[in-house]
């Protein structure tokens, strides 16, 4: 469409609206989002982060569209006709199995009840707490387009990181692990699979590194487990702050 819609969704002034007769949008929300406070039901309605899988399906035949990405990364408010809750779904072959929700629009049901969303700091906070904190990171993004999101969620909130991009990606592939051996970042393993990678709570990088960096870890007794456990330990400025200059 010539203002960058997919077809299947129409304006109503400020309203997005699904549209199609016949078919059905279907949106899979993590239950994690929920626990976490990234999606909360008032009511009829839902304040979300839009992050997120779909598709789109004939309701008379059954055949979809394929996997999509939802991508509006920041706190919106949506209205779903149905709701349903499913146990060990796994939308995408590369994601987790866990719980979902699953929204259901049809016809004329609000996909974004209002476009004019709260440019709000709490709403960057949500979001560095789920991707950095939490470590959940939705892996039917691109390992490339994670630094995207990132910056769009506080540019569609009135603010900026006033950091070059690459400080941002260096965090990113520190975050993002292999799925065979979270020890090795996703960029160092090898895989061609842009999908192929698994987020890690920040908290928890630091054990892979050195003992001495696996102590900083705010639970002090697994961060201890995990220093005693290191198997390649690695020399860090922290070894030398803790120990002091080496005795010759």
């Amino acid at each position: 469409m010539a203002n960058g819609l997919p077809s299947f969704i129409k304006e109503d002034k400020t309203k997005l609206l699904f549209s199609g007769k016949d078919k059905e949008m279907v949106a899979y929300i993590p239950e994690k989002y929920f626990d976490r406070k990234i999606a909360e039901q008032i009511g009829e309605y839902i304040e979300i982060l839009g992050i997120f899988t779909y598709t789109v399906q004939d309701l008379k035949t059954g055949k979809n569209i394929g996997t999509k990405l939802f991508r509006f990364p920041t706190i919106f408010t949506t209205k779903p006709g149905v709701i349903e809750k499913v146990k060990g779904f796994q939308p995408t072959p590369d994601s987790d199995i866990e719980d979902y929700r699953i929204f259901r629009y049809q016809d004329g049901d609000e996909v974004v009840s209002s476009t004019e969303v709260i440019q709000f700091i709490g709403n960057v906070e949500k979001f560095i707490n789920l991707w950095y904190v939490l470590g959940y990171i939705n892996n039917s993004i691109p390992y490339d387009e994670i630094l995207d999101y990132i910056i769009d969620n506080i540019s569609l909130n009135g603010n900026s990181y006033e950091l070059n991009a690459q400080m941002i990606g260096f965090t990113i592939s520190e975050l993002c692990r292999s799925k065979k051996d979270p020890k090795v970042p996703f960029r160092l393993s090898g895989s061609t699979n842009l999908y192929d990678y698994k987020s890690l709570s920040i908290k928890n990088i630091s054990k892979f590194t050195s003992p001495y960096t696996a102590i900083i870890s705010e639970d002090f007794d697994e961060a201890l487990i995990y220093a005693i456990m290191n198997e390649t330990p690695k020399d860090t400025p922290l070894e030398k702050v803790l120990m002091g200059p080496d005795n010759e």
